[in-house]
């Protein structure tokens, strides 16, 4: 989350200047396939998200049930839930912390 489009900036530098990679991209960890999923899924729904009294709003249930509805993910909706939730709040955290 931190890097974001700078990844690949700080990888072109690096291979450009002959310098070894940073440590923050050697040691950049690698999502599992299922992780990823959800952490895609995430995105997909932070795009929806409302913005009020100044601040990102958390992704709605509404929301997360149209995402779980037209992807018709029925196997474990609550850790799908959880998952989207907990990302969510750090992101929120982050995001309204860069406002102040």
């Amino acid at each position: 989350m931190d890097w974001g489009d700078k990844e690949d900036w700080l990888i072109k530098a690096s291979l450009n200047s002959g310098a070894p990679l940073p440590k923050v991209i050697q040691n950049k960890p690698i999502l599992d396939y299922e992780l990823f999923v959800y952490w895609e899924f995430f995105w997909i729904l932070s795009r929806s998200r409302q913005y009020g009294y100044g601040i990102l709003q958390p992704i709605s249930l509404s929301e997360l049930k149209a995402l779980l509805d037209l992807y018709e993910i029925k196997d474990d909706v609550e850790l799908f839930i959880c998952f989207i939730q907990y990302l969510d709040g750090i992101y929120l955290e982050k995001m309204n912390k860069k406002k102040q």
